[in-house]
């Protein structure tokens, strides 16, 4: 939740121009990582749009992967993989030391039944409860895997680097190589080129294409709206008894002041997409306001607004499932909305 002071913007924001905190960073994924961000289902590589047909090639070049697996296998890369790889990039843009990984080694009581390593796997090897999570299974080899895992990740702790005596180099990562540390099943840790480059690659082209969520801050960061009628889903309308009783004020540091009728507030507003606009909660006075108010009706829809449009000069407010538009009107210079 944006609340101005402490989460001012998205972190992909803040790692795009530079303003991450300047410290040395370890970043990776599992190589079976968590899809929390699917494609469309029906088509997954229509996600990629123009370029699906390269990414059909790329993700499927022998033509035999079945659409649940493409659902996930797009979904893992756009939740995870290309997420980690966006955050090193842009550390060592910034000049910052960046490591990246991906964790591939998996028990070997769990063989072969498990396709590659889970979202948070490596935790029992970092944190050395295998026992606990995998009992009389655990063998030597799952130890190991364990040791190397861990010593890398307190070496970074404790000097900002992960290498250390007797193991692998871990470079560091370059934009340039695409490289990363692979705990492989079998091999060990060991430095290579990204496998996942070409697939990536695709996955950042279409996140770059994207309209940034800066771009309704440029639109509605500044302005101050009064309410002109509410029309509901079943065609209701409902008209306030006087509109600056309703206003509505961005500010740029993400957070609204609003003004519902008897009762003021503060809150906080993000766009996560084009058009997309998301209300967090309400501090606002408890004043009794007069019959026939539009005050309970504002904050009962408050939090399912989920986009807008600015259209003849008037902001227009959608709540979600069809329940409604809430329209407004820019305020005049000579109306104050400061709260009081």
């Amino acid at each position: 939740m944006f609340d101005g002071q402490i989460v001012t913007a998205n972190p992909d924001e803040r790692l795009s121009r530079g303003q991450a905190t300047h410290v040395p960073i370890l970043i990776g994924s599992t190589t079976a990582d968590l899809p929390g961000t699917l494609p469309p289902a029906n088509n997954p590589f229509s996600y990629f749009g123009a370029n699906a047909a390269t990414a059909r090639t790329v993700y499927d070049p022998k033509g035999t992967m079945k659409p649940l697996a493409a659902l996930l296998t797009i979904g893992v890369d756009i939740t995870m993989h290309e997420p980690a790889r966006f955050a090193a990039k842009q550390m060592t843009n910034a000049g910052q030391p960046a490591w990246l990984y991906r964790f591939g080694y998996v028990a070997q009581s769990l063989r072969p039944k498990a396709q590659g390593a889970s979202h948070a796997s490596e935790l029992p090897y970092l944190f050395d409860t295998l026992d606990v999570r995998y009992g009389k299974n655990v063998t030597q080899k799952d130890r190991e895997a364990g040791r190397e895992f861990r010593s890398y990740i307190v070496n970074f702790i404790k000097t900002g680097n992960p290498n250390g005596a007797g193991l692998p180099q871990w470079t560091q990562y370059s934009p340039t190589r695409s490289n990363l540390m692979i705990f492989t099943p079998d091999r060990g840790p060991g430095m290579s080129p990204d496998p996942l480059k070409a697939r990536l690659d695709l996955v950042e082209r279409v996140a770059n294409e994207q309209p940034s969520s800066s771009n309704a801050a440029n639109k509605l960061a500044g302005t101050s709206w009064q309410l002109v009628k509410f029309q509901g889903g079943d065609d209701r309308v409902l008209t306030p008894d006087s509109r600056i009783k309703y206003t509505i004020t961005f500010n740029a540091d993400s957070s609204v002041n609003v003004r519902f009728d008897c009762n003021r507030g503060r809150g906080t507003w993000k766009s996560s997409g084009p058009n997309q606009l998301q209300f967090g909660p309400l501090a606002l006075t408890r004043a009794l306001c007069p019959p026939n108010s539009l005050h309970d009706r504002l904050v009962k829809d408050w939090g399912y607004v989920r986009s807008y449009v600015i259209k003849n000069g008037h902001l227009f407010l959608s709540l979600m499932a069809d329940g409604g538009i809430y329209e407004l009107e820019p305020l005049t210079p000579s109306q104050s909305v400061t709260p009081k």
